[in-house]
Parts: C-alpha cells; structure tokens; sequence
C-alpha cells in the first residue's frame, strides 16, 4: 500500500519525518512516498484532499475537517513560539493603515492577526512565501509582516525590530499554548493506519539521538536557514512534548482557536470545535 506523507522543509519537519523519509524506520507492507511543500502549500493541498497524511497549519486544519482527522502527534504546539508581528520603521505604525505581509491566507499565523487585530483591513494584506517576508519588509516594501518559523531567530539581523508577539498575546488571553500546526490523516483511511503512523514517529522521537545523527543532513539539505545554531534552536522549539502526544491541553488549544474564529466569522463551522 502507498501513503503520501507530506510535510514542510522546515527543521522540526525534517527531523521529526526524516526517520521515515530516509528508511531509518520501517513501515512493513507500506510504501512511503514523502512530498515537501511550505506550509501555505501543504495548507492548500488539504483543501482538495490531496495527500494520506500531512502536516498542516491548525487553521489550514480547522477548514478541513470534513476530509482530514487529527492525530496525536506531529503537532508544533508550544508556548513562546508564535508569529511575530515585526517591521523597519523606526516609530511604532498604525495597524489600521499598514501595508501587512503574511506566511498564507490559510495559516495559524494570519488567522491570529485577524483575531487579534481586527483593526487591521484585509485590503492592506498580502501573502508570500515565509522566508520572503522578512527581506520585503526590510526592504520597506511592506510596512510590516508577520513571521514564523526560524525567521524569529534571524529577523533583527536584517533591520527589523519585534512589534507584537502574536503567541505571547495568545497565552495571556487564553491560558493555553498557541496552536500552530497539526498532523492530520484523510477521514476516508482505516484509522489503523493512523494508529501505526503514530506509534512509528513516536519511536522515531524516542530515538531521538540516533536518528538525529542519521538525518542530520537530511535536515540540512532542506532547510533555509543553514546556520547550525538556528536549525538547532528551531528545532529545540517546535519539537516538544506535544510533538509526541498533542494530549489534552494541546486538543484544548485548538478547540480554543477553534471557537474564538468561529465566533469572529473566520472559519466555517469553527466554532463547534475539532472533530
């Protein structure tokens, strides 16, 4: 039987499926077929149901529950690891007026600007490719952006200075962890299929070292950021212990997200809760 496993090229990714990826872990009577793609494409696949098993954005998931289940692990779930609201001016703007830059229209982090500040007119948006924005903004050619993944231990070098920390926000008015990202698997699969999926990457996870070694580079092919501190600092991060089991606070979070946006009018159905 074949799986399509997609995730993102980011670190945590990388090293948490590399073990699959790189048959450091056998799947006995499946053939994995990994695809790397950034989250706002990972995101938009899941919106035609495209790939068995893949990482998304929790707001990516959240407008895909009627084709994709959630799993138990895979999560980047955490507290002191959200979006990052940064820019170049010099004097703090009006979010009401700037010129925004996001990861994608159907990631975690555009979802907690809008909940967050909801001043800010969606005609004044735009979207690229996470690693893109840091550089536009520095250019001034958006007056602010919205970063993730490892450009939260970059982005000063490049000028810009941290003007909201979305995650940060997020706790304070919650209590709870920001949701970022999630494992999901197509509804229409056996969920035993599921069940094993999540018993080999835990195995991967309680490996940790061995692996680590075994898809070092791996890691390093796929990632933006080549710095050998900052692969280590992202992936230090986002791989925690809701990585390996999203557990009940993590389900929490995400029912949290859930019926805030759908109580705002930002996802259809949200505010019911994950499914």
């Amino acid at each position: 039987m074949r799986i399509d496993l997609a995730y993102s090229p980011c670190p945590n990714d990388t090293a948490l499926f590399g073990p699959l990826a790189c048959g450091g872990l056998a799947w006995p009577g499946v053939e994995l077929k990994p695809h790397l793609h950034d989250i706002e494409t990972l995101n938009q696949h899941a919106q035609a149901g495209r790939y068995d098993i893949t990482k998304v954005s929790v707001a990516g998931y959240l407008q895909n529950r009627e084709r994709y289940r959630l799993l138990d692990v895979g999560a980047a779930l955490g507290f002191g690891c959200g979006p990052l609201l940064v820019s170049a001016l010099p004097w703090r703007p009006d979010l009401s007026k700037c010129r925004i830059l996001f990861p994608g229209r159907l990631t975690t982090a555009y979802l907690l600007f809008r909940l967050l500040a909801p001043e800010s007119p969606a005609a004044n948006h735009g979207f690229a490719p996470y690693n893109e924005i840091a550089p536009a903004v520095a250019a001034g050619t958006f007056d602010c952006g919205v970063i993730i993944h490892e450009t939260r231990f970059t982005y000063e070098r490049q000028g810009l200075r941290q003007l909201m920390d979305l995650g940060q926000t997020w706790e304070a008015l919650t209590g709870l962890p920001v949701p970022l990202g999630c494992c999901v698997i197509r509804r229409d699969l056996e969920p035993s299929l599921g069940e094993a999926f999540t018993r080999l990457v835990r195995l991967g996870l309680d490996q940790g070292e061995a692996h680590a070694r075994q898809v070092a580079g791996y890691v390093r092919r796929h990632a933006t950021e080549l710095e050998p501190a900052v692969i280590d600092k992202h992936i230090r991060l986002y791989l925690n212990d809701h990585t390996r089991d999203l557990g009940e606070t993590g389900r929490r979070a995400i029912e949290a997200l859930a019926r805030r946006a759908g109580s705002a009018g930002l996802l259809n159905g949200a505010a019911e809760g994950p499914g």
